[in-house]
């Protein structure tokens, strides 16, 4: 596999720990602004797209966790 790179190697080249990296990729630790940085150098895309990545998730997360029926909207 020509672009394989095992997660070590990717850590690497994110100056971070193996673990770090794993954490993240594990779903165990979110994408920081440093993170998004750091990924948007070294596998490409935008620090915002990292980072709208992570938003969109730990909304999907919310929704899937939070019930909001017995919220009351204000009326303005």
């Amino acid at each position: 596999k020509p672009n394989c790179l095992r997660s070590n190697e990717v850590a690497a080249k994110l100056q971070v720990n193996a673990s770090t990296f794993n954490r993240l990729i594990n779903e165990k630790s979110r994408v920081s602004t440093a993170m998004a940085l750091k990924l948007s150098k070294v596998l490409g895309h935008s620090p915002e797209s990292w980072l709208a990545m992570q938003r969109n998730f730990d909304l999907y997360e919310a929704r899937s966790k939070i019930d909001i029926l017995r919220c009351v909207p204000v009326k303005f």
